[in-house]
């Protein structure tokens, strides 16, 4: 899993990539003010990468 919180400023999103053991990737994305998560989105499934993209 990886974490990408951003710009340290308040208000940056915190955004959460995940990859399944069977290879799929899914992220979430969250809204934060200082360092308390507020809000979250939903999963979403996005394209599996191909390995030796960049």
């Amino acid at each position: 899993m990886s974490i990408d919180v951003g710009p340290t400023e308040q208000g940056s999103d915190v955004v959460v990539d995940v990859i399944t053991t069977a290879g799929t990737v899914h992220t979430i994305t969250c809204d934060r003010t200082g360092s308390v998560i507020t809000d979250c989105g939903t999963w979403v499934q996005r394209d599996t990468p191909t390995p030796g993209d960049g």
